[in-house]
């Protein structure tokens, strides 16, 4: 088989053609990711480019194969060690193909933090899936005589199982969990097991042109024990998760709530069949709950058909929302109101997941529910919180993302009122007497002292308060002109009474050159639009506060006193920041400058020493008796964030939904009711974006990127060709000789 294994590594390796191949394979995967993916601009992961690998192996594959010849054929050996001969000089090939990929991932993860055993084991994934695919196109060559008979057959092979129809056998389905960085026994037995069967199956057709057949039962012997051991793999299995962080893995937070039950615990994932069908991703859910009945004896786990529940029980009732989804990208009609949400009893009591089709933050969810259940038996005032507008816009159509937000993420929200609106509301809807309840306060040009005094008896009883407000305001309806407060210098009633507690707003807009780009219709010409980079508009990078970065609208800067904030028995840190490229923008003749075409994109040359990282949110710290200190409050300097028309800006110029300020607006929460644990499972993700400072670094850094992953493969299979090409000639030269 050596011999056999050298001759077919040669012949393949003076052949023009296998070099063409591999470069046709290096650039179309690098080409695909980074273009036609748009990678820099869409921020995908690095799973899209792994998953892309079977579709471009629908025909270089089956070429591949065709021209790798069957070696020692005419010889007297084995057909077994030909068939084990061919198939490993294949390989040799494609694992070169493959490490010359690697500049993909390495530039993808210099883009996105991208944790280095995932990227192994997605590797070890993509070569489990060559190893079966060029398996099956030996055997098309082994059974046909002509190559564009192989190479046809081979190619719809690999098109129907990579396609949609046959999700049991696809690629996608069987390669989800590689690209999570989990190492499942069932799918590494998959993909061995028919690698075996095809090799086999390659045996026996070169048998049979041969004349020599074995007996059958003997034929039959393999297959036979294939299928058992892909049935006994299905009950018999083990999953190892390589990520860093333990995603797929119940963490210790989850193991101390699940130590505190007293009564059972029912948890039950409610699925539509044709989520099962065609989502690879509601596998992995039922996976990671079935974790959480393996744990402790006391929580039972099962899983229901969305579709055959009893009429008597309503889902949406339930708190199970159904989505319209598509589950047939050829058919139009075959989208539907499909379900996959979980619904978690204890005690009577029930909290639910509406809907979720992945597993990034599938811990989190559970895990807050469950404690909400567990530790407060059903009744966690840290999970209500109350929301009051204080700048004259209206929580129900100004603000109307923040409540549906909030409920997502596991909180009963409501809205409250100032207490100068006692004689228009309810007195009990006044949030100065929910003192348990956090606050969520939303600007605060229309509160009056009676409300900022309101406010500063509910901090100084123990309350919690999410502050989001500026010493100005700006009209968001019409020429985003800015209105300084009614009590100058310090803005209004509550940044005035800010002041006691030792944080000072300042009076000017913290603006950055790297800030949001505006698409903007010109009136001049039909269809013409312009691109802005609007500095008003910075946006923060990942830090602490902001696990995704955050993008902010005309913010204010905060100074801080700590010797004010101690006598107030308080300390204060600086929780979010901006880059040290920020400067501020004060005001010419009285009025800010806010139209883009006209503010400033960088910062004007004399105030350029004051370009510097200014503190755009703070956090207020206060220790109860007996208690360490913890953040007890958090103070932005953004009212317009959370905003349904800048969060529709902010979604239009990223291409997708942006939920970073509404995630912002969550996270806090968490973090003044004590929960910084639940937070380290809601940012427990792998793939993050790094960041570049603008679209210019953007563009330079993807340019980089594209020429070095499709020139660098191009240059080292040509340099292998050519190195062969020349020792070939001399060994000739020699042999005439």
């Amino acid at each position: 088989m050596k011999q056999t294994y050298k001759i077919c590594v040669y012949m393949q390796a003076i052949n023009p053609a296998t070099y063409v191949l591999g470069a046709a394979f290096t650039l179309s995967l690098a080409v695909g990711f980074f273009v036609f993916q748009q990678f820099f601009a869409a921020g995908t992961g690095l799973h899209r480019f792994f998953a892309q690998i079977p579709v471009v192996s629908i025909f270089i594959l089956p070429a591949f194969s065709s021209i790798i010849p069957c070696g020692g054929s005419s010889l007297p050996q084995k057909d077994s060690e030909i068939t084990v001969a061919r198939m490993l000089a294949g390989m040799s090939f494609l694992v070169v193909f493959l490490v010359l990929t690697l500049p993909v991932p390495l530039y993808a993860s210099s883009f996105m933090q991208t944790e280095p055993s995932l990227v192994l084991t997605a590797y070890t994934g993509v070569l489990l899936y060559l190893t079966l695919a060029l398996a099956i196109c030996l055997l098309f060559t082994t059974l046909f005589e002509h190559q564009w008979a192989s190479f046809l057959a081979s190619s719809l092979f690999l098109a129907v199982t990579t396609g949609i129809k046959l999700k049991a056998l696809s690629f996608a389905w069987h390669f989800d969990a590689f690209s999570k960085g989990i190492l499942d026994s069932r799918e590494i037995i998959f993909f061995l097991a028919f690698t075996a069967l095809a090799l086999w199956l390659s045996c026996y057709a070169m048998d049979k042109k041969r004349g020599c057949i074995k007996p059958h039962y003997r034929l039959s012997l393999l297959p036979l024990t294939l299928i058992l051991l892909l049935a006994d793999s299905a009950f018999f299995y083990f999953r190892i998760d390589t990520t860093k962080t333990k995603r797929f893995t119940l963490s210790t937070y989850t193991a101390e709530l699940l130590s505190e039950l007293e009564e059972p615990l029912v948890i039950t994932y409610y699925r539509s069949k044709r989520i099962a069908r065609n989502y690879p991703q509601a596998k992995d859910i039922k996976e990671f709950l079935s974790l959480y009945a393996q744990k402790s004896r006391l929580v039972f786990f099962s899983e229901k058909d969305a579709e055959a529940v009893s009429p008597s029980i309503s889902l949406d009732s339930m708190g199970i929302a159904g989505q319209k989804m598509q589950t047939d990208s050829t058919a139009p009609d075959s989208a539907g109101l499909l379900y996959s949400g979980i619904a978690i009893e204890y005690l009577g009591n029930t909290q639910t997941v509406p809907f979720i089709l992945g597993t990034d933050t599938l811990e989190f969810d559970v895990a807050s529910r469950i404690q909400s259940l567990v530790r407060s038996n059903g009744q966690d005032t840290n999970r209500m919180v109350q929301i009051a507008v204080g700048n004259g816009l209206s929580l129900s159509s100004d603000y109307r993302y923040v409540i549906p937000w909030l409920e997502s993420q596991g909180f009963t929200a409501f809205e409250s009122h100032l207490p100068s609106d006692k004689d228009v509301f309810p007195a009990e809807s006044l949030f100065s007497l929910h003192q348990d309840i956090p606050l969520i306060l939303l600007g605060s040009s229309e509160c009056t002292w009676e409300d900022a005094e309101a406010l500063a008896s509910f901090l100084s009883q123990g309350g919690n308060a999410v502050i989001a407000t500026t010493p100005y305001t700006v009209d968001l309806q019409n020429e985003w002109t800015v209105t300084e407060g009614r009590y100058l210098p310090y803005g209004d009633a509550v940044t005035t009474l800010l002041r006691d507690y030792g944080i000072m707003f300042k009076s000017t807009i913290t603006a950055e050159g790297a800030g949001r780009n505006l698409t903007l219709a010109l009136a001049k010409e039909d269809n013409a639009t312009e691109y802005v980079d609007y500095s008003l508009w910075p946006v923060l990078s990942v830090q602490r506060g902001a696990s995704d970065g955050l993008p902010l609208f005309w913010p204010a800067a905060i100074d801080t006193d700590s010797n004010t904030a101690a006598a107030a028995g308080i300390s204060i840190a600086p929780y979010l920041t901006t880059s040290a490229e920020a400067w501020q923008e004060k005001p010419v003749s009285g009025s800010f400058i806010t139209n883009p075409f006209f503010v400033q994109k960088t910062a004007p040359a004399p105030a350029a020493s004051e370009s510097a990282p200014y503190t755009v949110a703070v956090s207020i710290s206060r220790a109860k008796s007996g208690q360490t200190p913890h953040i007890s409050s958090i103070i932005i300097g953004d009212q317009y964030a959370t905003t349904t028309s800048m969060i529709a800006y902010a979604s239009a110029s990223r291409g997708a939904p942006d939920t970073r300020s509404l995630t912002f607006l969550s996270d806090s929460l968490f973090m003044i009711s004590g929960q910084e644990a639940l937070l380290e499972l809601r940012n427990a993700q792998t793939e993050r974006p790094q960041n570049l400072r603008n679209a210019q670094d953007v563009y330079s850094f993807a340019k980089k990127a594209l020429v070095v992953s499709t020139v660098l493969p191009v240059c080292i299979l040509l340099a292998l060709y050519l190195s062969v090409r020349q020792k070939r000639k001399r060994f000739l030269t020699r042999s005439s000789l």
